[in-house]
């Protein structure tokens, strides 16, 4: 017997909210580039394309093709070893954008996060998580027809593969920012994504 997960195409409107979400968590934290970019999908979604990092310095860890577009330079490689593209503390700012869950080594990426980035340098991390699912008032109920309270909601398996973990918001702060100053972490969407923003010490 297998398991066979599938998700329906992202809605249009779901990408357009996590680049803004992005770019809230840049201008409300003042955070400025060179930037770089662990990317969960190809280059077509790198939110360094978005409009808000416009004249920084851009660069997209992704496993596809390299080269540049747009003025975002793309390297092809595995984040769970940066040292072959990138030397120690080159970057001012790390995005990692839903790749956190398709990591299977996410702990070797952290430990390359914390190398590239700058002292006092800011990790933006957007990932597929679990939360309350009375937060929507979606009320889950038993055979018995009683409340369930302590259900989760999350966002379903990718179809594209790859996908490995959720987590909450204590177990992002705990097992994969410990170490670094937590300046804002939160949920948002129906579909739990945790956002955070965390400064190397």
């Amino acid at each position: 017997m297998s398991l066979v997960e599938t998700q329906p195409e992202p809605k249009a409107g779901l990408r357009a909210k996590i680049v803004d979400e992005f770019a809230t968590l840049f201008q409300t934290h003042d955070i400025t580039g060179p930037v770089l970019e662990i990317a969960g999908g190809g280059r077509e979604g790198a939110i360094a394309q978005a409009p808000f990092l416009k004249g920084m310095e851009r660069h997209v860890v992704v496993a596809g093709d390299g080269g540049e577009a747009g003025g975002v330079h793309f390297h092809k490689g595995n984040a769970n070893d940066l040292t072959p593209l990138f030397d120690d503390a080159c970057f001012s700012a790390v995005i990692w954008d839903r790749a956190l869950e398709r990591d299977a080594r996410f702990w070797l990426t952290v430990a390359e996060i914390r190398r590239v980035l700058s002292p006092g340098g800011t990790l933006v991390v957007c990932t597929r998580g679990f939360g309350k699912t009375n937060k929507f008032g979606v009320k889950v109920v038993g055979a018995s027809g009683n409340a369930i309270p302590f259900l989760t909601a999350t966002a379903a398996v990718s179809a594209a593969g790859g996908d490995h973990v959720r987590f909450s918001p204590q177990g992002l702060r705990r097992m994969v920012l410990d170490g670094f100053d937590v300046k804002e972490l939160r949920s948002v969407f129906m579909t739990p994504h945790l956002f955070a923003v965390a400064q190397k010490a």
